[in-house]
């Protein structure tokens, strides 16, 4: 992952380093939700305002544009008609398509460069075009407004702030909740419920929708962690405990961990209530401990903001969502095996549907 986001990037860090460093990311990001409230819903509003009526379209597709609008709205002030918008836009796509190449070596030859070389040029070519960005960017912006960071430092992790991972990302979590408000199979639907002025507790009922979406559709899968110490993981009754010993890399797998049925009555199920009331335990959509997502409070502020949205507007998205794996991924299927969610989703490096989830935009009177 260093050759294409290298240092200094707080995700790369471990400790002792990381501590410190952490604690300067969260001062620097502490308000950037509330203060980039405002844009993320103006931002969707007009997104959502362009959708013709009776038009059918990808939802994932209209999500990820969505996506790339807000992050680089939120990180470099800027908007699609920007030159410098599809400049970065094309160059993380590059980025993204050698850092997973299946030829995971870096040729450059007079007739032929591989993925992975491209991509570290492209990397090359974000780094030099965001260390010039940031430095020209106003100090008002809501993302420099502390002035805690360095600003080289801000280059470097605005590289991974604004890559198509995170576009993706969000783009998967935002597929995931519009389709459990608006398609999940219940009458009325999930968005009507929350509008319905007569319910009381609509705002919280949102919330939990939200949180349910994430704690069984994290956007990554997972993340690779090196142990650095012996880790002993105890077992069922009447089996051996588990050693991980130092030096091993252990895949953490976010989707598996968070549908325990040790932790969650009904754990594969899509609860829409489930966090209605305090003290379920969330998922791990954005990891836990130290090294918790920086980016945690910013996304839910995104996707909170998108949702609303699309509430106040009075829009109803109509549609299906085909394959048993999306329907386990989404929880409004259980027992759902392994073999399903590979056919049916793409997993690497973000999930979302491999056959497009097409909607059908419909407006309330």
């Amino acid at each position: 992952m260093s050759d294409f986001f290298p240092s200094p990037n707080i995700l790369l860090l471990d400790k002792p380093v990381h501590d410190g460093q952490r604690t300067l990311w969260n001062e620097q990001l502490s308000s950037l939700p509330a203060d980039v409230s405002g844009t993320i819903q103006s931002l969707s509003r007009d997104h959502f305002s362009s959708w013709a009526a009776g038009g059918t379209f990808d939802l994932y597709d209209s999500m990820k544009d969505l996506s790339w609008q807000i992050l680089l709205s939120i990180f470099l002030q800027l908007c699609p008609t920007d030159e410098k918008y599809s400049t970065f836009e094309t160059l993380h796509e590059t980025l993204l398509r050698g850092q997973f190449s299946l030829f995971p070596i870096a040729v450059n030859t007079r007739f032929w460069r591989s993925p992975r070389s491209k991509g570290i040029d492209a990397r090359k070519q974000l780094q030099e075009l965001l260390s010039r960005h940031v430095q020209s960017m106003d100090s008002a912006c809501p993302f420099l407004r502390k002035d805690i960071v360095p600003l080289d430092n801000v280059a470097s992790n605005v590289l991974l702030f604004t890559s198509s991972i995170a576009v993706k990302a969000l783009a998967s979590l935002l597929t995931a909740t519009l389709s459990n408000l608006f398609l999940f199979p219940s009458h009325p639907s999930l968005a009507d419920q929350v509008r319905d002025e007569s319910l009381a507790n609509g705002p919280i009922l949102l919330n939990s929708i939200l949180r349910e979406t994430e704690r069984l559709s994290p956007p990554v899968v997972g993340v690779m962690r090196r142990v650095h110490q012996d880790v002993i993981f105890q077992s069922p009754p009447g089996q051996a405990p588990i050693l991980i010993p130092a030096g091993w890399d252990v895949w953490m797998y976010f989707v598996g961990a968070a549908r325990g049925s040790a932790v969650y009555e009904m754990g594969e199920k899509f609860v829409p209530e489930r966090f209605v009331s305090e003290g379920a335990q969330e998922g791990f959509a954005f990891g836990a401990g130290p090294k918790t997502c920086l980016g945690r409070d910013t996304v839910r502020e995104i996707v909170k903001g998108v949702a609303n949205a699309a509430l106040v507007l009075d829009i109803r998205l109509e549609g299906e969502v085909k394959g048993e794996g999306v329907q386990g991924w989404l929880g409004w299927k259980t027992g759902v095996s392994p073999e399903a969610f590979a056919r049916d989703l793409k997993q690497l490096p973000c999930q979302r549907p491999r056959e497009s989830i097409q909607v059908r935009v419909n407006r309330g009177s």
